[in-house]
């Protein structure tokens, strides 16, 4: 789900999923236990770099944690250190630098650096953000500071004193009954705290209010976060359908209803996201017909990806997929460069995300179904939807599929390779069920009776 630059960059965009915020080593600066380690962290990576940036050479005095993400375990996984300037420090966090009015600073500063276009500049942030977007409302996550306790030595640390520090609670310190409000999509621990300066509390007490009298009262009380506005009167959409237990939706231009069903391609993948791997490309039409490729050896992918593009391309197919924009597509890129071959021909696939373009755009313009759950990923929306996959289907994420994979790659088992394409037969089918329920509920036909809640 890592988003992958068109152009190699000295400075990326790092942004933290929402359930994570609040969990940082530096937080452990906060609490006497951890104040030793932190300290201790920031005096060693100081005197590495001579406090200069790694990043443009100035002067530098912020520590910046840098993290890998494992997006089908959920893990956030602590890989080191980077010493850095205020302002290539502020490149890193621009959730920040949009609350506290300092995006234009920030942009200019990560094209500068990276020698890119500001339209360059402003599409990577973008894809970023929706690669955040994705992760936020996924959960829960679980973090790995294996690399810290390897190298406690190198800063005076013991490692019993290192894991015991980073055992954070399950929920922030202090947690009220405003926690209620974290079941709301786009409703973290900081708008659940604003929510309740402002009185808010529940879901019920958010569903029955005016957004623009929210909107009014978060202005007089000067409440610096920039996106407060915008997503306001989404979250409260979303907590009427909760308090509802119904999808709400809205009045927009066709989206789901205009398409070709002749021309629906839909696309999943099974991949080893550490080695940028593909070893199933999974596509079915909208009728049923189904194509999959099983890729043992990276060799072999060009064979079998070539022919998938070219189909895409020659007959003017539109590819639908679920997370595709942080996954999939992400992942394509990457495997194709490893083999050689230019990503150009990834660039232009016509995707449509179920999840970005239509469950959880972000976007008070696009956004225009709030369904009544929080997270909101593929199983947990199609489970809503009545699909339960099919019986013999035993794998039950893409982390099990990797797992399974490997083991196929030892003992070339035929029953574990028919339970792989099993696995991914049933994401293709469970796929084009969100979409038909999406499409039913755009153009009405949503039968709201048959959904299941938990």
């Amino acid at each position: 789900m890592k988003a992958k630059p068109r152009v190699h960059l000295k400075l990326a965009v790092e942004l933290v999923p929402a359930p994570l915020w609040n969990r940082t080593l530096a937080q452990l600066a906060r609490a006497p236990s951890g104040r030793t380690i932190w300290t201790k962290i920031r005096e060693v990576e100081l005197k590495r770099t001579g406090k200069v940036c790694e990043v443009c050479g100035q002067r530098a005095s912020h520590v910046h944690e840098k993290w890998d993400y494992d997006d089908e375990r959920l893990i956030q996984r602590l890989r080191g250190f980077e010493v850095l300037c205020q302002e290539c420090h502020l490149v890193h966090h621009q959730g920040f630098a949009g609350v506290h009015g300092l995006t234009n600073l920030a942009m200019k500063r990560f094209a500068e650096v990276n020698s890119v276009a500001p339209a360059m500049a402003k599409s990577i942030v973008k894809e970023a953000f929706d690669v955040w977007g994705a992760r936020s409302v996924r959960g829960p996550w679980t973090q790995n500071f294996e690399w810290l306790v390897a190298n406690a030595g190198k800063y005076d640390l013991g490692a019993d004193l290192v894991e015991e520090a980073v055992r954070f609670p399950e929920e922030p310190e202090g947690a009220d009954e405003g926690s209620e409000l974290w079941g709301v999509p786009t409703i973290g621990s900081v708008r659940a705290d604003i929510l309740g300066d402002l009185g808010i509390r529940t879901i019920e007490q958010l569903a029955s209010s005016d957004p623009g009298s929210l909107l009014a009262a978060s202005s007089a009380a000067r409440i610096r976060d920039a996106s407060f506005p915008s997503q306001m009167p989404m979250a409260v959409n979303y907590a009427r359908a909760i308090s509802q237990r119904k999808p709400i939706v809205t009045t927009h231009p066709r989206q789901l209803s205009k398409l070709d069903e002749s021309r629906i391609l839909f696309v999943d993948l099974e991949y080893d996201p550490e080695e940028a791997f593909i070893f199933i490309i999974g596509a079915m039409t909208m009728d049923g017909k189904m194509q999959q490729h099983f890729v043992e050896k990276s060799a072999d992918l060009p064979r079998f990806l070539l022919p998938f593009l070219d189909r895409v391309r020659d007959n003017d197919l539109q590819c639908v997929s679920y997370g595709s924009t942080s996954a999939d597509v992400p992942m394509l890129r990457r495997a194709i460069q490893n083999v050689g071959m230019s990503r150009s021909r990834v660039d232009d696939l016509p995707f449509l995300d179920l999840f970005r373009d239509v469950i959880f755009t972000q976007n008070l313009r696009k956004q225009w179904l709030y369904l009544p759950l929080k997270p909101m990923d593929a199983k947990s929306v199609a489970r809503y939807f009545g699909y339960d996959p099919p019986k013999n289907v035993t794998i039950r994420d893409g982390f099990e599929a990797l797992m399974q994979f490997k083991g196929y790659l030892r003992s070339r088992s035929r029953a574990t390779r028919g339970r792989l394409l099993r696995y991914n037969a049933s994401d293709l089918k469970l796929t084009r069920r969100v979409f038909e329920e999406l499409r039913n509920l755009e153009t009405g036909r949503g039968d709201t009776q048959t959904y299941r809640l938990a």
